[in-house]
């Protein structure tokens, strides 16, 4: 073979070999960046939305219109649903905020919810295996009819599922607020392990069907994994 003709088929090798090398750091960089950065906790939920207000000197002595549970019989509202629900928000963020810095992986609560942090947008899968009865797929809810891309989703920054304790109801007898008690504990589960994926991609009917059907077998962790989720185990003990 020519000298000229080596050189050229030895430099075509090498610029194949960088081609591929560079494909790959690619390819690894585009997985890196996709990854998404979160923190999770636990915090407990209550019943009463007072059993949550009490604690709080700013929100205790508040009634707000839609409050469900009264002080007493005939107890009128003194304060606006919109001012309430500004300060619920704040007291919301602060508890979320300490359970995440504290790691809070395990609770005692007959209801809870789950802080979540994330530094992009994402979408997050919670299940619940129980000790003893059923598991079930927690969030996104199955009650929620959206379009699959849009069932899970949360944009970045912080946020509690299901929900804040208290929401804004508007229609034509006024504003009011509603309270919401998080995820329910079953009577007699004993304990959940609440599982809990994260990836950046949004979801189709045919990978939540497969979750659902993995829950059902007792392959949740591989099905997520198999997604392409990552995936962290919290636990919350039923109270005795």
């Amino acid at each position: 073979m020519p000298r000229l003709l080596r050189r050229r088929s030895a430099w075509i090798a090498v610029a194949a070999t960088l081609f591929v090398a560079l494909g790959i750091g690619i390819a690894l960089s585009v997985e890196r960046a996709r990854r998404v950065e979160v923190q999770l906790a636990l915090a407990p939920g209550h019943r009463s939305p007072r059993g949550w207000m009490r604690d709080d000197p700013a929100l205790a002595p508040l009634h707000p219109p839609g409050l469900e549970e009264l002080r007493s019989a005939g107890t009128p509202p003194n304060v606006d649903a919109r001012y309430f629900l500004e300060l619920a928000e704040i007291r919301e963020r602060q508890l979320a905020r300490a359970a995440l810095q504290d790691g809070v992986r395990e609770v005692v609560a007959g209801h809870f919810v789950l802080p979540v942090a994330l530094d992009r947008d994402a979408t997050v899968v919670v299940l619940a295996v129980p000790r003893s009865g059923a598991p079930a797929r927690l969030w996104p809810e199955p009650s929620d009819a959206r379009p699959a891309p849009e069932r899970g989703r949360l944009a970045a920054g912080s946020h509690v599922l299901p929900s804040d304790r208290f929401t804004l109801v508007e229609d034509a007898a006024g504003a009011r607020v509603d309270y919401h008690e998080g995820f329910l504990v079953p009577v007699g589960a004993g304990e959940l392990e609440v599982l809990v994926g994260v990836r950046s991609g949004a979801l189709d009917e045919a990978t939540l069907a497969e979750v659902d059907a993995a829950l059902a077998r007792g392959e949740a962790r591989e099905a997520l994994e198999d997604e392409g989720f990552e995936v962290a185990t919290l636990r919350v003990v039923e109270p005795l």
